[in-house]
């Protein structure tokens, strides 16, 4: 399938789909699709005015809700940290380099056959994208949840406006 004839809106809907595509023990890249579950299942808690994440009679912890909202918004930021170096040296379509980068960090193997255009250090951008893909964020993931610092004293609580 030629993916550079896509149209705009399937072409969104592949960010998307490419982006939150795995299972938790699955080997492919990107997020997992627990990780988007969780922020999606703490969103509506919060929505819905609730003090606890509850899914299938089981209570989503909030260190598990933390960790969803760390990974996913490194992912964000490492792919859109990407693509602006890529906008900023090649001439071609910001869809198109966002396609190959999505594809790049969740390791999918799809492309708008622009890669073999691109130069050198866009090669070497969309290579990081695939390493930190697969094995970075997992390593941050597992390095939040294992590292867990207690305190010996107890801050003051703030509430800061946010919205």
């Amino acid at each position: 399938m030629d993916y550079a004839g896509l149209t705009q809106p399937t072409i969104a809907i592949h960010f998307g789909l490419m982006m939150i595509g795995g299972g938790a023990a699955g080997t492919e890249g990107g997020l997992k699709v627990t990780t988007v579950a969780v922020l999606l299942l703490a969103v509506s808690t919060e929505i819905a005015g609730e003090r606890k994440t509850i899914f299938g009679g089981r209570k989503i912890s909030s260190a598990a809700t933390r960790q969803a909202l760390s990974v996913i918004t490194l992912a964000t930021a490492v792919v859109f940290t990407a693509v602006l170096l890529l906008a900023s040296w090649e001439k071609v379509p910001l869809h198109a380099l966002t396609f190959e980068a999505i594809s790049a960090f969740a390791t999918v193997g799809l492309s708008m056959n622009l890669t073999p255009t691109l130069h050198h250090q866009s090669w070497a951008v969309l290579m990081a994208l695939m390493f930190l893909g697969r094995v970075g964020i997992v390593t941050v993931a597992t390095a939040i949840a294992l590292h867990d610092r207690p305190r010996r004293y107890e801050l003051p609580k703030e509430d800061p406006l946010v919205g």
